[in-house]
């Protein structure tokens, strides 16, 4: 390796991009001698090379490359050797080190089966205490990138709920979410909750998924399918038999000035359900609801198909009591 640290870098990094394709094993070589060298000239200025020269390296040129360093070999080690726990630990030092969070912090905000709104406050306390000021939006957006790529990554080669690099997955997309919102990128944090809603529902746990909508009702509802969101999260909970997350949600919508008339009817069926009330399933449910769908039809018609269906569902026990008979029936 090269005596000086500053070019062995430059030089490795450049190598590194230049054989990808043709030989795995000496990537993989070259991108640990390069972050070796860029741990070297990070801890030490001394060694960052002479202004101007073009091996200099400054202090965010330093992140950036082991940055993209650690996630090319993050990839590397998923992709050839199938070393998932390698890989999961790259991609966590990858955005460890570009945030400057500690590893432990992120070990310590995400059991398995915490709730997801605690795990969500977790990863904004976190995301608080960032000491970086992240100045410029390039450093932002390829932050955003990262924690997007890594909670992807940690996701899709997951397993299930006993899972510890699923929740791991988890924490990244409210990483994500969190440091977004911190920096006023609305787009890239409602994303982060769809990224956490799908991964959920891959690895079979939709059930989780559902709470997604408690984050969507309380900073994205500005978004134009949030109220589609919120409803399919609804209607999920009921056909789990969840009647206190349906609740939870209904509450937290309808206590906000985002409250709809479908909103509000929702409320009062799963109150019904709660209390077993089959003489209104029988005569008022459906009743009900075709008063206020007419007009959700027409102004939102994704959140009447999500119900509409629904209720169908859910209501079938009793449709012989508001659905009219016809000769097709006898046939």
């Amino acid at each position: 390796m090269h005596k000086d640290p500053a070019v062995a870098a430059t030089v490795l990094w450049n190598i590194a991009r230049d054989i990808a394709r043709h030989d795995v094993n000496a990537v993989e070589s070259v991108l640990r001698d390069a972050l070796d060298c860029l741990q070297r000239i990070e801890a030490d200025p001394k060694l960052r090379g002479s202004k101007g020269s073009p091996a200099a390296w400054s202090a965010r040129s330093i992140l950036k490359t082991m940055l993209e360093c650690r996630l090319a070999l993050a990839r590397l080690l998923y992709i050839s050797a199938g070393t998932r726990a390698e890989s999961a630990n790259q991609y966590t030092l990858a955005v460890c080190q570009y945030l400057g969070i500690h590893e432990g912090t992120i070990a310590d905000a995400h059991a398995k089966r915490t709730p997801l709104l605690t795990i969500s406050q977790n990863a904004s306390d976190i995301v608080t205490a960032i000491p970086r000021k992240f100045g410029k939006q390039e450093d932002i957006s390829q932050a955003v990138d990262a924690l997007g790529e890594a909670a992807n990554a940690l996701l899709a080669f997951s397993t299930g709920d006993d899972d510890s690099l699923a929740w791991r997955g988890v924490l990244f997309c409210l990483l994500l979410h969190a440091f977004a919102l911190d920096k006023g990128d609305k787009v890239a944090a409602y994303g982060a909750i769809d990224q956490l809603a799908l991964g959920f529902e891959s690895l079979g746990m939709s059930h989780f998924g559902h709470e997604c909508a408690m984050l969507v009702i309380e900073h994205h509802m500005w978004n134009h399918d949030a109220f589609a969101n919120v409803a399919s999260a609804v209607i999920g909970s009921l056909l789990d038999n969840d009647l206190v997350r349906a609740k939870r949600l209904l509450e937290a919508l309808n206590m906000s000035h985002y409250a709809q008339p479908w909103s509000r009817y929702m409320a009062e069926f799963v109150a019904k359900r709660t209390m077993l009330d089959s003489a209104w399933m029988r005569q008022d449910a459906w009743a009900k609801w075709i008063e206020i769908s007419s007009m959700l039809e027409k102004d939102d018609p994704d959140v009447f198909a999500v119900i509409n269906d629904g209720l169908d569902c859910i209501l079938s026990p009793y449709k012989w009591c508001y659905k009219p008979m016809s000769l097709e029936d006898f046939e």
